[in-house]
């Protein structure tokens, strides 16, 4: 996992949403190594610490328009479906 998707990564989990995924950050690590989540990287590259701010601040705003960018990729789909399903 590159290190902007680390940051990314652990900003989430330290956000309200992240919390859900409790004691699963082991799952939520090697989901972030998957083909899928390195596609998503290459895609996201550069917006990464925009990202990992708005996860920190509630910036749902941010976040959604980054979202959605992902679900139109069949990897971001796939990546946002496997999270969705970790969260549960």
């Amino acid at each position: 996992m590159s290190n902007d998707l680390g940051n990314a990564a652990k900003a989430f989990l330290q956000s309200p949403a992240g919390e859900k995924l409790g004691g699963k950050r082991d799952e939520f690590t090697r989901l972030l190594a998957t083909p899928d989540a390195q596609k998503v990287q290459k895609m996201m590259s550069g917006k990464t610490e925009s990202l990992k701010s708005a996860f920190k601040n509630g910036d749902m705003e941010t976040v959604t328009s980054a979202l959605d960018e992902l679900l139109k990729t069949e990897e971001g789909a796939r990546l946002v479906e496997n999270l969705r399903n970790m969260m549960k």
